[in-house]
């Protein structure tokens, strides 16, 4: 199987009433870390980072939302982002199109308007990606016990209404540090021609080594592993190609 042409690291910032938090499973109840999130996204600049994946929490769990800092960070730094979290209708659409960021990442939850979503796929007014939170073979949006379909069934029409970009997430794996779901992403690369992301799991330099053999996967989101000192964003970044 080719490896993937070029490889991204995207370290995450989730921002929660302001400030920046990881979760363990997309729980909100399992958060820790409460820090300043532009001064992390700086320290992720400095280091070398050249996109960020940032994602309002508050938006995604329906508590509110954090775009005036989300549109600060974006505009505060010289990386790409893209932005993430709760994104489902017009209303979030448009908020994170204000962000000025560089890409969206739109919720698996949007696929239950399917008609609204395939017509922001068609619009280009901006780069997108489908997050696809997967348990089993099913999807599910992140935080949620509501199933929204079958995974090779949604793919199929994704892939079909001109979908350029998926991110992956094994929701077992979010937050847990036992590395990607190797197997999960190589089906899916089997099946689609699409550029993937993967997220969920990622613990080490040896897992980014892993995820750039299978074909179609081009980029990593990697967060818990980087705020508890498992893997140093310099060395993710040095194995990227």
């Amino acid at each position: 199987m080719a490896a993937a042409t070029g490889f991204t690291v995207l370290p995450a910032i989730d921002v929660k009433s302001g400030k920046s938090v990881r979760l363990s499973k997309g729980d909100l109840k399992q958060s820790s870390s409460e820090v300043d999130p532009l001064e992390v996204a700086l320290e992720f600049q400095q280091i070398g980072a050249k996109w960020i994946h940032l994602v309002d929490l508050d938006l995604a769990f329906g508590m509110g939302y954090n775009t005036e800092l989300l549109t600060k960070i974006v505009g505060s730094v010289n990386m790409k982002v893209q932005v993430s979290g709760g994104i489902k209708d017009e209303e979030s659409f448009s908020r994170a199109l204000s962000t000025g960021c560089q890409r969206i990442n739109i919720s698996c939850a949007a696929i239950e308007d399917f008609d609204w979503l395939e017509s922001k796929l068609q619009r280009n007014e901006i780069e997108i990606s489908i997050a696809l939170d997967i348990d089993a073979d099913q999807v599910k949006p992140r935080g949620s016990k509501k199933v929204v379909g079958q995974l090779w069934a949604i793919l199929e029409k994704l892939d079909y209404a001109g979908c350029n970009r998926y991110s992956i997430t094994d929701v077992n794996r979010d937050g847990n540090l036992k590395g990607p779901n190797l197997e999960l992403l190589s089906s899916i690369a089997q099946r689609t021609n699409k550029p993937l992301i993967a997220s969920g799991g990622i613990a080490s330099v040896a897992d980014l080594v892993s995820l750039q053999q299978i074909s179609s996967v081009d980029g990593a989101i990697v967060g818990k592993a980087l705020y508890t000192g498992a893997m140093e964003l310099s060395d993710a970044l040095a194995v990227c190609r």
